[in-house]
């Protein structure tokens, strides 16, 4: 269990968080998704749950050592191919399975530079998958996945993961994970 207790967080004069809290919960293979609109703090909280970046005040308590993060923006080696880039945080038989699962056969000894915006994504995401963390972190990772593949990736996902906190503006892709939803509301 996470516990976000009563954080504060500002940029300059613009506050995001004013003693916000909330509690994520986990059984095996849980999802729990962050909804909200636009400029509410959602890649924030993220953000914080995942230790790239503080609250001013408060704590968040419960979670796990071993955490992986998907953001909204491939950052994979462009140099490497799609395999590579996977097989760096894995064995190769699980990454090209990973892989394979996200219909990325193709792919394999493609460099990520030669591949489209969505199959860098879709790469992103086996790799977070591949890891073997206890929590995978996702920022919006379905942006720009046509419908069909975006929901055969999140059954992917669903198999390959532990646990996992997705932020999303789409109420389907939380209903998709059956997630529980935590909302971030306007400032």
């Amino acid at each position: 269990m996470i516990r976000v207790e009563e954080i504060d967080k500002s940029y300059g004069d613009t506050k995001v968080f004013e003693h916000f809290s909330c509690t994520i919960s986990f059984e095996e293979q849980v999802m729990t998704a962050i909804m909200g609109p636009s400029g509410s703090g959602k890649t924030t909280l993220l953000r914080m749950i995942a230790g790239l970046e503080r609250p001013d005040q408060g704590h968040i308590i419960g979670v796990p050592d071993k955490v992986g993060m998907v953001f909204q923006e491939p950052r994979l080696f462009l140099h490497m191919s799609a395999l590579e880039n996977v097989s760096c945080v894995s064995n190769r038989a699980i990454a090209e399975q990973i892989l394979v699962d996200l219909k990325l056969k193709e792919a394999l000894d493609k460099k990520a530079a030669a591949l489209s915006g969505g199959m860098q994504q879709r790469v992103a995401i086996a790799r977070a998958l591949a890891c073997g963390r206890d929590l995978i972190l996702f920022d919006e990772p379905f942006k720009g996945l046509h419908e069909e593949l975006k929901y055969d990736t999140i059954q992917c996902v669903r198999k390959y993961m532990k646990n996992g906190i997705i932020i999303t503006h789409d109420i389907e892709e939380a209903k998709a994970f059956s997630a529980p939803v935590i909302s971030v509301g306007d400032r």
